[in-house]
C-alpha cells in the first residue's frame, strides 16, 4: 500500500515540477513560511512490543525566517499507525526547532539542480500515541529529539516542494492504561519520510 501511494505522489510531483520553469530563480524571504503535506511513519517500543510499526499521516509547519540561511519552525505531525495484526492507533508529533539550509550549492544556473535548496533540521519533539486495543487503551508520552535532511525544489519565487527525512530519538516517560501505569524512562525511535508544499512570505 504504502509503494502504491509513493509511486502516485512520484507522478504528480514530476508533472508539477514539468509546468514551470526550471530555469527560474529562486529565493527565500526573510519572512514566515507555511507548508503541509503527507508523511509515512515508521517507529519502535520493544517496551510494549512495538516492533517497526508502520503509518502515515497528514503533516503541517509554520515558520519564521531570521535570514535566507536559517529560520525557526513548529510542526504537526498526525498519524495513523497499524500492527501485524491490522490494528491501526494514532500517534501525535509536535516539533519546535532550527532549520539551516544551503543556499549556495554547486550548480550551474541552467541545470534543473538549480531549483533545490537541500537543508538540515533539529528539533525538540514532544510524542503522544493513544492505543484503544492494546490492555483496553493505552496512552504513551515522552519527548525526545529529531534530525533530519532534505531539500526544497522551487516551482517559483515563493512556492516550493517540500522533501525530507527526520529521524527522532524518545524518552517515553509515561505510559498508562486500563492494565498499565508507569512512569519509569525508556527510548522509543521513530522515523517519517515527508513530502509536501511550502509557501514563502
Amino acid at each position: 500500500m504504502i509503494r502504491s501511494y509513493l509511486d502516485k505522489l512520484y507522478i504528480v510531483i514530476f508533472l508539477t515540477i514539468l509546468s514551470f520553469d526550471l530555469k527560474s530563480q529562486t529565493y527565500i524571504y526573510d519572512g514566515v513560511y507555511v507548508g503541509g503535506g503527507f508523511h509515512f511513519f515508521n517507529w519502535t517500543f520493544d517496551e510494549v512490543n512495538y516492533k517497526n510499526d508502520n503509518g502515515n499521516g497528514l503533516s503541517l509547519n509554520v515558520g519564521k525566517n531570521l535570514s535566507p540561511e536559517m529560520g525557526f519552525y513548529i510542526g504537526l505531525d498526525d498519524s495513523e499507525i497499524y500492527n501485524e495484526n491490522g490494528k491501526s492507533y494514532e500517534a501525535t508529533h509536535f516539533d519546535i526547532g532550527v532549520e539551516v539550509r544551503f543556499i549556495e550549492i554547486y550548480c550551474k544556473p541552467s541545470w534543473p539542480c538549480s531549483i533545490a535548496k537541500p537543508y538540515f533540521r533539529t528539533s525538540r519533539i514532544r510524542f503522544r500515541m493513544v492505543d484503544s486495543e492494546l490492555f483496553g487503551k493505552t496512552e504513551i508520552k515522552g519527548s525526545g529529539v529529531g534530525m533530519g535532511l532534505g531539500t526544497y525544489l522551487f516551482l517559483g519565487y515563493k512556492t516550493a516542494i517540500n522533501i525530507g527525512y527526520t529521524g527522532g530519538i524518545i524518552r517515553v516517560n509515561e505510559i498508562s492504561g486500563n492494565d498499565i501505569n508507569t512512569s519509569s524512562y525508556h527510548l522509543a525511535h521513530s522515523g517519517r519520510l515527508k513530502i509536501g508544499v511550502t509557501l514563502f512570505f
